[in-house]
């Protein structure tokens, strides 16, 4: 099922009080879920958190489920794909952790354990979280994803998985990380037919594009064979979206990846008990614009903000 437009659902700010550089956007469903249901996603290096929310909110509100989106800011955290090594910024994976308590203190939705999406570095961050957390995730969606961590011992992070000083006390369990159920979705080949390239940089576009699906075949084989080898029954696989990957926007609004990504982590939408913390009852507050953008009027418009409404407390 898919939403005739981004919902109009309020999405709000929220800033850390413990640590101010970090925030977030929210959005809380009318109707909750009977079970407890928190999706994270993470963008990628453009940093379009209110694109994100924007677009995924409608899924998130059909699912019952509460919508989180974290911003990690190019100043902060530099390293966020690779989740935040010492010398190149703060760490990423320790923000998350923050920021989906803080989530869960405002809507009474469990943080134990987040469905977690990623796309490009988004999703480089969001695979290496999972593989570093694995108790703290039931289900990663990988999207567009760049590079890749491979389950290979010898290897030290981010290439294999490890260990290194540069991210003191994290470890790797393959027994635990390879039970994580995964999706990794690619984009389709470029076929342009008859027509002539609009740029000489098409072909380059074209080879990183077949570089990420490769890549991205290439670690879920090499997922399911570390599995194999421990005995385990994996759910780690690869799918082909009905289009090309250009972008977020229209990975989800011509290739169907939100509504792939949603029916792959929750099934079909079904929803049951109303949530005492629903957009409803946040509704008068008003999300900042991304951190470093103005929000022009027409995205206002068209995500049902208005103009004069508050932002979250904490908020700048």
């Amino acid at each position: 099922m898919t939403p005739t437009q981004p919902s109009r659902q309020a999405l709000t700010r929220h800033v850390l009080e413990s640590d101010p550089v970090v925030s977030y956007l929210l959005h809380a469903p009318s109707v909750r879920s009977e079970e407890p249901r928190m999706v994270v996603s993470v963008h990628g290096v453009s940093r379009n958190v209110d694109v994100h929310a924007r677009l995924l909110s409608a899924y998130a509100e059909m699912h019952g489920a509460v919508l989180v989106v974290p911003y990690f800011s190019a100043a902060a955290f530099a390293d966020y794909a690779k989740l935040g090594r010492l010398g190149k910024g703060k760490r990423a994976d320790l923000a998350l952790h923050h920021v989906v308590t803080d989530a869960a203190a405002r809507t009474g939705v469990s943080a134990d354990r987040i469905h977690l999406f990623g796309f490009s570095s988004g999703a480089q961050f969001a695979h290496r979280y999972a593989m570093a957390y694995p108790q703290r995730v039931a289900f990663v969606v990988v999207a567009n994803a760049g590079r890749f961590t491979m389950p290979d011992p010898a290897r030290r992070f981010p290439r294999g998985i490890r260990s290194t000083p540069k991210l003191p006390g994290l470890r790797f369990d393959p027994e635990a990380f390879l039970r994580v159920p995964m999706r990794v979705f690619v984009g389709q080949p470029e076929d342009h037919g008859t027509e002539m390239p609009r740029r000489a940089s098409r072909p380059d576009r074209e080879a990183t594009r077949a570089l990420r699906a490769e890549r991205a075949r290439q670690w879920v084989a090499a997922m399911n064979e570390a599995g194999r080898e421990l005995g385990l029954d994996l759910q780690i696989d690869c799918e082909e979206l009905p289009d090309r990957v250009r972008s977020f926007r229209s990975s989800v609004l011509r290739a169907g990846l939100a509504e792939r990504a949603f029916e792959t982590m929750f099934g079909a939408p079904r929803l049951a008990t109303a949530s005492p913390g629903s957009s409803a009852a946040l509704a008068d507050r008003d999300p900042a614009p991304e951190p470093g953008r103005r929000r022009s009027r027409s995205n206002a418009d068209r995500t049902g903000h208005s103009k004069g409404a508050a932002t979250s407390p904490g908020s700048p």
